[in-house]
């Protein structure tokens, strides 16, 4: 995942770097366009990226669009060494925040029966398999399995 976000986002800013070499190509700033309000005025960077997304929408798509995935890869290495650190795949996550969900719940439901008021305690669920959050991950990224 780690390896796929990094490629995404070097190809987008690869890309963004040929679009700039392209405008750069092309002498677009040492141009001027008429503007209704203000007259005659020097290209500006909004009219650069308009007319790289005019000239070009392949480039400029695929350029944001790589950058826009490596984003949410990034996002997903940091939910996975997330999950590695706590020791815990998807599944179980999902169940322990389902089973802090369900103690809360009945710890509302109890205090209402009781006629008192409820107050937020959150009952200590912990993995038995977890030895802290970096041995952990050391224990999945560098021990051998064995």
């Amino acid at each position: 995942l780690f390896c796929h976000a990094l490629i995404c986002v070097y190809g987008g800013i690869l890309l963004g770097y040929i679009l700039v070499a392209i405008v750069k190509h092309e002498k677009l700033y040492e141009m001027y366009v008429r503007d209704p309000k203000l007259g005659v005025i020097r290209v500006s960077h909004s009219h650069a990226i308009r007319w790289s997304i005019q000239r070009n929408p392949p480039l400029v798509g695929l350029c944001f669009g790589l950058v826009a995935i490596g984003v949410v890869l990034f996002g997903f290495v940091l939910y996975h060494l997330w999950l590695a650190g706590t020791n815990v795949t998807t599944n179980e996550s999902f169940k322990w925040k389902d089973l802090r969900r369900r103690n809360k719940r009945r710890a509302m439901q109890k205090a209402s029966e009781e006629g008192g008021r409820w107050q937020d305690h959150e009952e200590s669920v912990s993995n038995s398999y977890s030895s802290g959050f970096f041995s952990n991950l050391f224990e999945v990224l560098v021990l051998p399995p064995g």
